[in-house]
C-alpha cells in the first residue's frame, strides 16, 4: 500500500515516473530532506544561463551530503564534447546532468528526479 501523491493517484514502485509523490521509497526519508541551492541572484541571471546552456553553481544537500551539479542543455553539451574531442582529448564532467533547458524549473525537476529515483549513487558528493 502506498501513500497518496500530489496527483491523488496511488504510488507504485515506479511512482517517480508517473507523478510526484510525497515520499521516497526508502522508509523514513522524506522528500523535504533535500534542498536545491542556487545563488541568491539566480533569478536575475536565469535568462543568461538559458542562452549559455550550462550552469555549475547548483548544490543539492541531501542526507548530510552536498552534491555539486553541472547542468547542460543537449546543444551545449554537444558543443563541449566536440571541442574536447577536436583537441584529441576526452570529455569528462563530474556530476553531469543534462536537462532540456537550463532554467530553475528544469533544475528543480532534475534534482527531484535524481533524489526520488535514487540516482544519487551515480553522483560524487563534495569531499
Amino acid at each position: 500500500m502506498g501513500s497518496r501523491g500530489r496527483t491523488g493517484s496511488m504510488c507504485t514502485n515506479r511512482c517517480f515516473l508517473q507523478h510526484k509523490c510525497d515520499r521516497i521509497r526508502r522508509p523514513g526519508f522524506l522528500m523535504s530532506d533535500y534542498v536545491l541551492n542556487l545563488p541568491d541572484d539566480f533569478d536575475d541571471h536565469e535568462w543568461e544561463l538559458v542562452a549559455k546552456g550550462c550552469f555549475s553553481e547548483a548544490r543539492v544537500d541531501v542526507g548530510g551530503k552536498v552534491y555539486e551539479l553541472n547542468f547542460y542543455d543537449p546543444f551545449r553539451l554537444g558543443q563541449e564534447i566536440e571541442d574536447a574531442l577536436a583537441r584529441n582529448a576526452v570529455f569528462v564532467e563530474k556530476n553531469l546532468v543534462v536537462i532540456p533547458s537550463v532554467t530553475r524549473a528544469e533544475m528543480e525537476n532534475a534534482a527531484d528526479f535524481i533524489v526520488r529515483s535514487n540516482r544519487l549513487a551515480f553522483l560524487a558528493p563534495q569531499a
